[in-house]
């Protein structure tokens, strides 16, 4: 199985389409996940419909920002537990095989947004015992390495990605 996840920070454009056609041609994914769509479900369907992907959920944004999208193909299985602007967390199984669970990820950029959201993630799964993955943009780095641009990386205590 493949999953494509993208921050695509819009996909208004025929560039982003086209970019998204390269990539779904190149790694044939089961499952993608668009972070910061900013367009609405009507659209992204529009746009699903051109990938030929059989199921959708999507968090529209909030004016013109954000915005979620998840698509997935014939034969996987996916149940939709609950989801914010941040993320959605799902029950998965392909083909009816091994139920695990995903949640896809889109953090908040901002040190109190990443809080409450990691707050809530860390408190999906209490107490399973089943395989689950976080997949997607946490909109967090742990060094400079993993930054290009913008203003320098600050390692600060009080980030909740820092904490287990």
């Amino acid at each position: 199985m493949a999953c494509l996840l993208w921050n695509c920070r819009g996909i208004g454009s025929s560039n982003t389409i086209r970019a998204l056609r390269n990539y779904i041609a190149k790694h044939d994914p089961n499952i993608v996940f668009l972070m910061e769509t900013k367009q609405k479900k009507s659209k992204l369907n529009r746009i699903r419909n051109i990938f030929l992907f059989s199921e959708d959920f999507y968090v529209d944004p909030i004016g013109k920002s954000g915005g979620l999208a998840l698509w997935w193909k014939e034969g996987v299985n996916i149940t939709i537990l609950s989801a914010t602007k941040n993320y959605i967390d799902t029950s998965i199984s392909i083909d009816g095989g091994l139920q695990w669970f995903c949640t896809f990820i889109y953090g908040c950029p901002n040190s109190e947004g990443k809080k409450e959201v990691w707050n809530t993630i860390s408190k999906l799964r209490k107490g399973d015992e089943e395989p689950w993955c976080l997949m997607g943009d946490s909109n967090v780095i742990t060094s400079q390495d993993e930054k290009i641009g913008g203003s320098p990386f600050v390692a600060r205590s009080d980030d909740p990605s820092r904490h287990s």
